[in-house]
């Protein structure tokens, strides 16, 4: 009796990983399914994008916070962006003051945000008096 050897190969392209493959179904797992999974505490309300606090002061604090997160990934990527620009520019100076230009908007626009929760957290807290939003 003979003995047959099956060797099963899964072609991957070059460049792709398991990583970039699970990329998706991970985004979707957390944006659809994870939710519906979970426990709210007292004061909060099941939304389609999780528990939202149903205070007024802590829904803001975290709608701020969220804002604030995807300013931060925005400049991130323009200030990648931009950095990409300087770097290819290859001595054109339109090119290297396009990236330098992209850099430091995305600069200002990050820190006009920061002052912004900043201002927020100073008038809520400090001048009005609302201890309940930043505990």
């Amino acid at each position: 009796m003979k003995s047959i050897k099956c060797h099963v190969s899964i072609p991957i392209k070059s460049g792709s990983s398991i990583m970039g493959a699970l990329t998706i179904p991970l985004i979707l797992y957390t944006l659809y399914i994870l939710p519906v999974y979970a426990v709210c505490n007292t004061g909060e309300t099941q939304t389609d994008l999780g528990c939202l606090p149903a205070d007024p002061g802590h829904f803001a604090s975290t709608l701020y916070g969220w804002g604030l997160g995807l300013v931060g990934a925005v400049a991130l990527l323009f200030i990648i962006y931009g950095s990409f620009m300087v770097l290819s520019s290859q001595g054109d100076p339109v090119k290297l003051q396009n990236g330098k230009s992209y850099i430091v908007y995305s600069l200002i626009g990050l820190s006009l945000a920061v002052g912004g929760y900043a201002f927020y957290k100073i008038v809520t807290s400090d001048i009005i008096k609302l201890q309940t939003v930043f505990q």
